[in-house]
């Protein structure tokens, strides 16, 4: 059919993969995100496989608008695809056809988003917290935002907005860059505007693995070329959509950098990251008798433990340490006259002078300390 060159036989492969590929019609009962996986049958004889859950987001790219909007052939399919039987993905997808990032930033929490083809989407953010927990999240726009002249920081803008409500709740992302189309080779503003909005995408590319970046940067183009001859298969005829062929090859060659990001330990399953919402820890079953008894018996055969390591410091008002407690009270003697006083203290040398019935001074006798001398003679 198509000739024995080289050239000729690749197409022709991509050709038998595009009539292989599953069509899935494009209805305006549609309501995304629609729920991709592998065929089952690729995981016949496979004991167990890694279970993942990745959400692509977008535009009509994404979504995989083909044949004038009569079948949608997403990206995410061939994606799980390429991954069985070693990551069981479960990819969903919602591509919200004729819509910009600009829009869809404004609308992250809005439960029903129609697009041109009245399908129905939801925001990103209600999806993250409705339909989580996800893995990952892959997001491709900005095609619309340009053919409608907005400014590039303004979409630039929003498409960091729409990774944002993805890192807020624990959700690594992969940033696409804008797909090229037709309106590259022909019209010289939008030519210009599309290469300043994808250096400025790969700039993240600087950043990735640093808070407030994605984790990949992945450059659509140089996965799926836009041009003539062989090149010319991967996209249909209107010169803006993939075809069936483009977003198989697109999936295919996400593929090495969603494993990637899925397998790194910088990026855990989303069942061992951190959730926002963490609920107050329950308190030890072991009772604080049962600690200090533990604590005992171990210092009898160790050194003494250092009590900042056994009770770490916690933050809050600093107490000031309390008097120490009197114990003990002098004790009281009774007075005929005077009532209850208390007695003077002891003195070993010297003694306070004490008044006679007559009114006379005279030196109290000292008390010793051996109860076995006698005090010495006092003349009269």
């Amino acid at each position: 059919l198509f000739g024995s060159s080289p050239e000729h036989r690749k197409a022709e492969q991509l050709l038998q993969q595009v009539l292989a590929m599953p069509v899935m019609n494009a209805t305006p009962s549609t309501t995304m995100p629609e729920r991709l996986e592998a065929p089952r049958s690729l995981f016949d004889g496979v004991r167990s496989s890694c279970k993942r859950r990745v959400l692509v987001y977008g535009d009509s790219l994404t979504a995989g608008y083909c044949n004038g909007g009569t079948a949608f052939h997403p990206y995410g399919l061939q994606l799980a695809k390429v991954l069985a039987p070693e990551l069981d993905v479960e990819v969903q997808c919602c591509g919200l056809i004729g819509l910009g990032v600009d829009e869809m930033a404004k609308r992250l929490s809005d439960p029903r988003i129609e697009d041109i083809r009245h399908r129905t989407g939801r925001g990103i953010s209600l999806i993250l917290a409705e339909q989580g927990p996800f893995d990952l999240a892959i997001i491709m726009g900005g095609t619309n935002d340009l053919a409608q002249r907005t400014r590039v920081p303004k979409i630039m803008k929003a498409l960091q907005v729409l990774h944002g409500a993805c890192w807020n709740v624990g959700v690594p992302t992969v940033a696409l860059t804008v797909p090229p189309n037709h309106g590259v080779g022909t019209k010289t503003a939008y030519a210009q505007n599309w290469r300043e909005m994808n250096k400025r995408i790969a700039n993240w590319a600087a950043s990735v693995g640093k808070s407030g970046s994605p984790s990949r940067v992945v450059d659509v183009e140089k996965l799926v070329p836009f041009g003539s001859g062989e090149k010319a298969l991967l996209w249909e005829k209107d010169g803006l959509h993939f075809s069936p062929a483009g977003s198989c090859q697109l999936g295919t060659g996400l593929a090495s950098h969603v494993e990637y990001v899925l397998g790194s330990s910088d990026h855990l399953p989303h069942s061992m990251l951190p959730k926002t919402n963490l609920e107050t820890p329950k308190t030890p079953k072991t009772s604080l008798k049962d600690e200090l008894m533990a604590m005992w018996c171990r210092a009898r055969d160790e050194p003494p433990l250092q009590v900042a390591a056994v009770f770490p410091a916690l933050p809050g008002p600093v107490l000031k340490p309390e008097p120490p407690l009197q114990l003990e009270e002098p004790p009281l003697v009774e007075d005929q006259e005077a009532g209850l006083e208390p007695e003077p203290p002891q003195q070993l040398e010297e003694s306070p002078l004490v008044e006679d019935h007559k009114g006379d001074l005279e030196p109290e006798p000292p008390h010793y300390a051996c109860a076995n001398k006698e005090p010495p003679l006092v003349e009269d």
